[in-house]
């Protein structure tokens, strides 16, 4: 396949060098000679219409031609031979000999410069060596390598044909696997290509679950308002904001995990539990952190939203239910401590175009002013250490 491709631009770049050089030949040489003495025009007769108006006959060269002339200018009537002008003396009648002569054609003249020039020769040069090497790649290609063609079948056309075995040998090299859920036999399971599916899905969508099982949310949510307070665009961008989000999500979640460590993964680690239990125990610690951040309005909405009836122990709630609750008591958190970080940083745009508008300076942005403002005051006033400060302490 490589060596057809270079073979094909080796050809291209020839019949293009080939074809650059032949109008540069074209211009240097074709145009000179097909130069030639314009024709004369000599007004054989004229007559008069009306004022300023008139028709004309023009002998130019050989032939004659028909023009009307007036205030509009002149005009091509028809072109006529030497025999329409048989009133003037010496003018022979014989249709044969009156006919006028070819003009003689003018070639056609590109304007190709001192570059066009240098790139035609280096195109010819290299498809003249792109050639070269595919000839000699293809001369070294050994008739060993090729692959056997399949004989066709009676009655087709041609003596061969190329096998083609699709994505079959693909797909069997994939592994097998499965998902169950329960015990065997009882449970739910999930093999072939619908448990490929599925299983892939539960790895996206996992960690985005897990992550609003825990303080993340609101960690982030207020980062954003934060950058939006101070005003400075992207500033930090996007992806940094998650990252520490992420680190401080570590920081608060990390009695949580140690809890989840202790009583879940250690045992299952030393094989004294299994994996239905290990998952029973670790759901445990996760579902306390977020009972104990979760406003009981919220879990009583969504109670009622899933009418799932009445709930006589927190053990009823469903995990779903919960995570629900938890996500939004979150967000009403988040945006308590955005307008609190805003308060500030408002007042300061006040103030400066309150004094830029006093001053006149109408055509001022006051964002020029109260940028470097704000960004004095938070930095004097160790923002960022207060900021991830008050959001850990509120899970405190």
């Amino acid at each position: 396949m490589s060596q057809l491709l270079v073979s094909a631009f080796s050809s291209l770049a020839l019949v293009l060098g080939g074809l650059l050089g032949a109008l540069w030949l074209v211009r240097r040489f074709g145009s000179a000679r097909a130069r030639g003495p314009e024709p004369s025009l000599q007004v054989v007769s004229r007559l008069a219409l009306g004022r300023n108006q008139g028709l004309a006959l023009v002998r130019c060269g050989a032939g004659t031609i028909l023009v009307s002339y007036g205030e509009g200018g002149v005009r091509r009537i028809e072109t006529a031979a030497d025999a329409a002008a048989s009133d003037a003396p010496g003018v022979d009648e014989n249709p044969e000999e009156a006919r006028p002569a070819p003009r003689p054609a003018r070639a056609i003249a590109f304007p190709l410069g001192r570059r066009a020039r240098r790139l035609t020769t280096t195109l010819l040069i290299a498809g003249l060596a792109a050639l070269g090497a595919a000839a000699s790649a293809s001369a070294q290609v050994a008739p060993s390598t090729a692959t056997p063609p399949v004989a066709a079948p009676s009655g087709a056309p041609g003596s061969a044909v190329v096998p083609s075995q699709g994505f079959g040998p693909a797909l069997g090299q994939l592994p097998p696997l499965s998902v169950q859920m329960g015990a065997e036999g009882d449970g739910f399971r999930l093999d072939g290509t619908v448990g490929t599916v599925v299983l892939l899905g539960l790895l996206a969508v996992a960690p985005t679950l897990l992550l609003l099982t825990t303080s993340f949310t609101r960690i982030l949510v207020v980062l954003h308002f934060l950058r939006q307070a101070l005003g400075t665009q992207n500033t930090p961008p996007g992806h940094l904001l998650a990252a520490l989000a992420l680190l401080l999500t570590g920081v608060v979640m990390a009695p949580t995990m140690a809890e989840i460590n202790r009583t879940a993964i250690q045992p299952w680690s030393q094989g004294t539990l299994d994996e239905g239990g290990m998952m029973q125990r670790a759901v445990v610690p996760l579902r306390n952190f977020m009972l104990d951040h979760t406003r009981p309005e919220d879990l009583q909405t969504f109670l009622e939203l899933g009418a799932t009836g009445p709930i006589t122990s927190e053990a009823d709630i469903s995990n779903v239910t919960l995570m629900s609750a938890f996500a939004m008591s979150e967000l009403r958190a988040a945006f308590e401590i955005g307008f609190a970080l805003f308060l500030p940083f408002v007042v300061i745009d006040l103030v400066v175009a309150a004094v830029l508008t006093s001053m006149g300076m109408f055509m001022l942005p006051p964002t020029m002013i109260a940028l470097p403002c704000k960004l004095m005051l938070f930095v004097l006033m160790d923002g960022w250490s207060l900021v991830v400060t008050s959001i850990v302490q509120s899970f405190v």
